[in-house]
């Protein structure tokens, strides 16, 4: 994928460079040869070793997958399958964020207290990995802008109707973003700058979609990029919603990705030389879980 910032400038996020770009190109070019990526020092580099100090909590990861319950061992076991690999190519993408971070540091180019763009270099990073690795497909990528009014009980359904539109998730997985969205507003809220220059927020969402025609489950991908505007910014830095009135009127952008993660495409090109490179190297990353309930 040639190197796009249109969307990224259009939504005030940060634009990547040709350098970083290329970065990213050889990484992944060093994995599709198991021998160059065991040799390679720039696809992982101790990074499993390596936690930048004060980095903001800006870049989530979700998991929704249909609840076990239901499914029968070979569906279930599967399933098991299908995730681990998920998590493994999750944990390569956040150490080798990581490790880009730690270079990007040491040489200068972004102070080591100055927190917001640490954070946002990573969620930066994370995106262009996603963006243009080899084995997660891309569907669409576009600039959204919302603009609505809603009840300030209803704030956090309204939000979340949004972001999962068109994943035909049942309604009454709602509830179950409450902890997760209270994780983002805390970062928001502790975000003191102006909004074209705060945090960036970077979500990570895996649906698991069982395909019964393929006997396989189908792992379908979808990220959302942005900075708080400022009405967004401002509703959630009011104290327990205290502003006048009941309802909250709500502007923001944000760049959505959607694609597919190509199981088999992931187990013969790039698993082998992650599990050759330092097997269980990779950080485990704990996404949150959503399990709802499948038709």
């Amino acid at each position: 994928m040639a190197l796009n910032n249109d969307l990224n400038i259009k939504a005030g996020l940060d634009t990547v460079t040709q350098e970083e770009h290329d970065d990213i190109k050889s990484t992944f070019a060093a994995l599709a040869d198991i021998l160059a990526a065991y040799d390679s020092a720039s696809v992982m580099a101790d990074a499993a070793d390596f936690e930048p100090d004060n980095l903001i909590d800006n870049v989530f990861y979700i998991n929704l997958s249909p609840n076990t319950e239901s499914l029968d061992d070979s569906w279930r076991q599967r399933l098991k399958s299908v995730t681990e690999n998920v998590g493994m190519n999750t944990g390569f993408f956040n150490d080798r964020a990581f490790r880009t971070l730690s270079d990007t540091v040491a040489g200068g180019q972004i102070p080591p207290k100055d927190d917001i763009k640490k954070g946002n270099y990573f969620a930066k990073v994370i995106n262009h990995l996603v963006t243009n690795a080899p084995w997660i497909a891309t569907h669409a990528v576009m600039l959204k802008d919302k603009n609505f009014t809603t009840k300030k009980e209803d704030f956090h359904k309204a939000l979340i109707s949004h972001f999962t539109q068109g994943l035909n998730l049942p309604n009454n997985v709602v509830d179950k973003f409450e902890g997760f969205l209270a994780n983002v507003q805390n970062t928001i809220k502790n975000s003191s700058t102006p909004p074209r220059d705060s945090i960036s927020i970077y979500i990570y969402a895996v649906v698991y979609v069982k395909d019964e025609v393929r006997q396989e489950w189908r792992p379908y991908v979808r990220t959302f990029s942005f900075k708080p505007s400022q009405s967004l910014s401002n509703y959630i830095k009011d104290k327990n919603g205290k502003s006048a009135g009941s309802e909250v009127n709500v502007d923001f952008q944000y760049v959505q990705f959607d694609g597919a993660f190509n199981n088999d495409l992931f187990e013969s090109s790039a698993k082998p030389a992650l599990m050759q490179i330092r097997p269980g190297a990779t950080t485990s990353i704990k996404p949150l879980g959503i399990t709802f309930d499948s038709n």
